[in-house]
């Protein structure tokens, strides 16, 4: 749980179970975008350290920081006006707004903190797990492949994939699969 003074951003990576409690007269914006997006960005501000981030849930407020919010707000107007009208080029547009959005953010937060003192143990394990589907779902690989690359039994990669997303790691194997499939289908 966090109780951070507004504004905040709450960043939140795919495979940590969340959910969010705001007051009725609460105000914001989501932002729901693909990993991918967001693993360039880091790979560019902290060279070298993919395999150690596992990206962290991360909870920060820019209540002290009117030159960021300010360019934020401009970002949420070009993404609405973006995702509003029928421009050309209209998704790559969107694409870097929300890198854009996420670099801003990703500056503000110290990660490194983060790494050091978080994410450890069987949901490192878990988003790991996920970055691999990410990586190799197109190559059609098993569960016991993906056990392997982990060194992990498969009952112990099945444990995990119940206790973080409440299904098995064939199912989001498939849902990764899924996801490619319908994307395709929209182009």
């Amino acid at each position: 749980r966090y109780s951070v003074q507004a504004p905040l951003f709450v960043i939140t990576p795919p495979s940590v179970p969340h959910a969010f409690i705001t007051e009725s007269d609460s105000d914001g914006h989501v932002l729901t975008v693909h990993e991918e997006l967001i693993w360039p960005l880091l790979e560019v501000l902290y060279p070298g350290t993919r395999e150690t981030f596992g990206l962290p849930g991360i909870c920060l407020s820019l209540a002290d920081k009117p030159d960021e919010l300010a360019a934020l707000a401009h970002y949420w107007q070009l993404i609405r006006r973006e995702s509003t009208a029928q421009l050309p080029g209209r998704e790559h547009t969107l694409a870097l707004l929300a890198q854009a959005v996420f670099t801003l953010l990703l500056r503000n937060a110290r990660l490194d903190d983060h790494a050091a003192s978080g994410m450890r143990g069987e949901l490192k394990l878990f988003q790991r797990f996920n970055q691999m589907i990410d990586s190799h779902y197109h190559q059609h690989w098993t569960v016991p492949d993906y056990a392997r690359e982990l060194h992990l039994t498969e009952s112990r990669l099945t444990d995990i994939c119940r206790r973080f997303a409440n299904r098995s790691p064939k199912r989001l194997i498939f849902d990764r699969q899924l996801r490619e499939a319908k994307r395709l289908l929209l182009f």
